[in-house]
């Protein structure tokens, strides 16, 4: 490796480490619940940009408690409405617990 790749290479490693302690100025500002819920370990997030790339793992998709009685929420105001009501949505009585946290086959697109 020449003199140029070599200092391309760490000039590109420099402005990678900036970005990301910028990034890690932003998610320590925001609450943990928060946190988790944009898919972020709080855990990995306070030990600083070398816990990098804070991330919760793609099998823990455990949604956080705040998330949770949201969900739980909506459910019960849609469990309220009557069948006339929920057709009007597109939503069957017995879609409902499904439909909340992945919305509406075909029409909304929720991502996880």
């Amino acid at each position: 490796m020449d003199w140029y790749q070599r200092f391309t290479k760490s000039l590109f490693n420099a402005f990678e480490r900036a970005g990301r302690a910028r990034v890690l100025t932003v998610l320590r500002g925001m609450d943990p619940d928060t946190l988790r819920d944009f898919g972020y370990a709080p855990e990995l997030v306070s030990r600083g940009v070398s816990a990098w790339p804070w991330r919760i793992e793609a099998t823990d998709h455990t949604p956080s408690p705040s998330v949770k009685a949201k969900l739980l929420e909506a459910e019960t105001k849609l469990g309220a409405y009557s069948d006339t009501e929920l057709a009007d949505l597109s939503i069957g009585r017995d879609a409902i617990a499904d439909v909340m946290p992945h919305g509406r086959p075909g029409i909304d697109n929720i991502a996880a």
